[in-house]
């Protein structure tokens, strides 16, 4: 968990994860196919460099709460559902105590 809250640490790492979050949800997954944004996309709504999106997407990746693939020269980013989950999880059992 440790992990995670480093990554969430950072505002604007948590505005990276929103936003892929927001794309897996906003495009349809087709047979199985999750749905991504990529970093360039990211950096454009952002208007931040693309290496420095680059940068905390790194981290996000480290905490396990996003993947990557390549597709070509792009990278397309999805979230790591099972690490959203335990996330999800771990602040539900809080509210429970």
């Amino acid at each position: 968990m440790t992990c995670f809250f480093r990554a969430l640490g950072n505002h604007r790492r948590r505005t990276v994860l929103e936003l892929i979050l927001e794309a897996a949800q906003e495009k349809p997954a087709r047979s199985g196919v999750r749905s991504f944004i990529t970093v360039s996309e990211i950096a454009r709504r952002l208007r931040l460099s693309q290496p420095a999106v680059s940068q905390y997407v790194d981290k996000l990746v480290t905490a396990k709460l996003v993947e990557i693939k390549r597709l070509g020269a792009a990278h397309l980013c999805m979230p790591n559902l099972e690490s959203i989950a335990r996330l999800r999880d771990y602040f539900q059992g809080l509210l429970k105590a």
